[in-house]
């Protein structure tokens, strides 16, 4: 599994050297600084619509303007947290309508529901449509099963254990602590996880030697911060204790 490391603008490039996938927002693009990054990244870039930190979604217009403009390698579709009937209609909306104009573009559609079986029954909608190339499971994603609290772990453990679980490469949005995407190492279609997690533990002085801690739940990144002194060697020495612990 590669990581997309979210980082500040000034240490992009150099965050970017660091894994093989890069995730990018919509709404940041205003930013030249910004803007400049996504330009010299040679690695598999995705855009998200930055709904989790606008708090709304674009127009489908808008979006899919930035899309052709850019040209990614995949983007991330329109959903609506919690909500499945909307988050197909959405999604099934906006790539029928623009697909045509992506050129090779792959679409990510996303699960939202609120319960696991509603869940399910969304990952399996979006499976079997064919304009949607890749999965994503977002981290906010909590429901109440046989008496417990699960999440995106438990749904694909629930796929893989009523052979539901297709073939299409899954990405996880976001990230709240590093079980939640160990436990995915040996799920092949597990490709990729976005998360500013990494960036944020190194800024702190937070070393993965002794173990990769929970933190940072919750909190939006800064883009405008400035990153604090030895942050870019630690944040690598981290990535390379946690790419050993993906292998073991």
């Amino acid at each position: 599994m590669d990581f997309a490391i979210i980082a500040p603008i000034n240490v992009m490039r150099e965050v970017a050297s660091l894994s093989r996938t890069s995730m990018y927002l919509y709404h940041l693009f205003r930013n030249q600084d910004y803007a400049a990054c996504y330009g010299a990244d040679g690695n598999y870039r995705i855009l998200d619509s930055g709904v989790f930190e606008l708090g709304r979604l674009p127009t489908g217009r808008d979006y899919a303007r930035r899309i052709v403009e850019i040209s990614p390698d995949e983007i991330v579709a329109p959903d609506i947290v919690h909500d499945s009937r909307r988050t197909l209609e959405l999604t099934d909306e906006f790539a029928r309508r623009y697909a045509s104009e992506f050129d090779g573009i792959k679409i990510q559609g996303v699960v939202q529901a609120s319960s696991i079986n509603g869940a399910i029954d969304c990952y399996r909608a979006l499976v079997e449509n064919p304009l949607i190339d890749v999965i994503g499971l977002p981290s906010r994603m909590g429901f109440e099963y046989k008496g417990r609290r699960v999440g995106r772990r438990d749904l694909v453990k629930v796929l893989l254990d009523r052979g539901l679980l297709g073939d299409k490469e899954i990405h996880l949005l976001g990230l709240r602590d590093f079980e939640d995407v160990y436990s995915f190492r040996m799920v092949s279609v597990v490709r990729s996880c976005d998360t500013s997690k990494f960036y944020k533990d190194a800024n702190a002085g937070i070393s993965y030697r002794g173990g990769v801690a929970r933190s940072n739940l919750g909190q939006r990144l800064d883009f405008s911060a400035v990153s604090g002194s030895g942050c870019l060697e630690l944040l690598e020495d981290n990535m390379d204790v946690l790419r050993q612990m993906m292998e073991e």
